[in-house]
């Protein structure tokens, strides 16, 4: 194995950035190609991630040469995969990031997909990262006069695009919605692990929400219901009722601009504002009210959750119904709350961690959390007195709503596959849902 030395090194990457256009490259796109080296992706030109990056992110990546020659098989390579399915999502990544440390956030995320492009591969191209190291401690010049004697690295890098486009076609590779989320969210998969366990509960989601109706019609809301859970606001809810004298002049109609004159000092336009005449739109304004509704989603855990696969899709079902009790009551300020109780999995801990970075990441740590105990008691610390108690569950308790719900752990149910778990999961939840809009729900009883 012929492993090259400092000075291989610095010319491989000075002909490779000014095969791609770029005389030097910013300090911090430097450093990453340096990281990737050091991760054993030596083949991997630096060229090409200044070129990439420079298609996809907004910044600045290095100094140009004026006169850029083209370079047919990276063009080629980099316009394969800029096309690809679903990569149009990611120019979007980058756009809409509101990270202060530009450079940091967007190097994060171009790592997740190159995470998904295919190695670059060359058999000779070998070094170690205290070579590379020594290669930017020494000055450039001193590798001038020997720069035609150390080789050609231009069939190297026409080989190296031309392979790793190939094994493009091959892989098919194509960017689906969960690499979005992914790609978009680089620290909320701290663990491989973690990777592997929102796959599992992507895929459940993905599967149970095509067994959940789109739209429910809610029931009128009792009187009584509104006066004690209910939060009066006044806000305007768009349109316009009729026309008034009072307003500002981004509601004025746009017909009183007519009585101006420039050529008067004082004009109709004039008279009529003194005299508050003008017309302007009234919005329509009503009392809204929103109801203060609390949920508790309670399962009581068996080893039927000791596999990890069945953990994903307790959490894909938890999720799920989660966020439809929130879509429907989307004017309300909905609380949900998840008791798991009974057996403890060895990975709930780390499933549940997971959960709550996936929660925080889709702006719904605030209104889903999550208690894990022994006990099937509910702690009195989420109930609140001023908020209306719905329990989804196996057991009720006074003064709430109770929909009876047992998540399936019986043998019939393990027998199924992972695509039929995740529909009777999927109309499971649908059934709660419709009955909670119907408000079909049980009377207590002393249990």
């Amino acid at each position: 194995m012929d492993f090259w030395d400092f000075e291989k090194i610095y010319f491989w990457y000075d002909f490779s950035i000014k095969k791609s256009g770029f005389d030097s490259l910013e300090p911090q796109i430097k450093d990453f190609w340096k990281k990737l080296v050091s991760n054993g992706r030596c083949s991997i030109p630096p060229g090409f991630l200044a070129s990439l990056m420079n298609r996809l992110m907004p910044l600045k990546i290095g100094r140009a040469l004026p006169n850029k020659v083209s370079f047919t098989e990276e063009e080629n390579y980099i316009n394969r995969i800029l096309e690809s399915a679903g990569a149009e999502k990611l120019f979007n990544l980058f756009v809409f990031s509101e990270s202060a440390n530009k450079y940091d956030c967007f190097i994060s995320i171009f790592e997740q997909i190159l995470f998904r492009l295919p190695d670059f591969r060359h058999n000779k191209v070998m070094f170690l990262e205290s070579e590379v190291n020594k290669a930017f401690e020494i000055s450039s010049g001193k590798f001038e006069d020997k720069n035609e004697t150390l080789f050609d690295p231009d069939i190297i890098l026409k080989e190296i695009y031309i392979n790793a486009e190939n094994e493009f076609i091959e892989s098919k590779i194509t960017f689906k919605e969960e690499d979005i989320f992914e790609i978009s969210h680089p620290k909320l998969f701290e663990k491989s692990s973690d990777r592997l366990f929102y796959r599992k509960m992507s895929s459940a989601i993905k599967t149970m929400s095509f067994w959940l109706r789109g739209t429910f019609t809610l029931q009128e809301e009792s009187s009584w219901v509104v006066t004690k859970y209910g939060e009066p606001q006044t806000l305007p809810i768009g349109g316009y009722d009729e026309l008034t004298n009072k307003g500002t002049i981004s509601s004025m109609l746009t017909s009183e601009l007519a009585y101006i004159d420039e050529t008067m000092d004082f004009d109709l336009f004039d008279y009529k504002l003194i005299e508050n005449r003008l017309l302007y739109f009234k919005r329509d304004t009503g009392s809204i009210f929103r109801i203060r509704r609390d949920f508790l989603i309670q399962i009581s855990m068996t080893e039927f959750f000791e596999h990890e696969k069945n953990l994903g899709i307790l959490f894909a079902c938890i999720f799920s119904f989660a966020s439809k009790i929130i879509e429907v009551y989307a004017k309300d300020m909905v609380k949900v709350t998840v008791l798991l109780n009974g057996y403890t999995p060895t990975s709930i801990n780390e499933a549940a961690g997971f959960f709550n970075h996936f929660l925080l990441a889709k702006s719904m740590a605030n209104r889903v959390s999550m208690i894990i105990q022994k006990s099937d008691e509910i702690p009195e610390e989420i109930l609140r007195k001023e908020a209306q108690l719905c329990i989804f569950g196996p057991r009720h308790i006074k003064s709430s709503n109770f929909i009876k719900f047992i998540f399936p752990q019986d043998d019939d149910f393990a027998k199924l596959s992972q695509e039929n778990q995740e529909q009777e999961l999927g109309k499971l939840v649908n059934r709660m849902i419709e009955k909670m809009v119907r408000n079909e729900f049980s009377k207590f009883e002393n249990q």
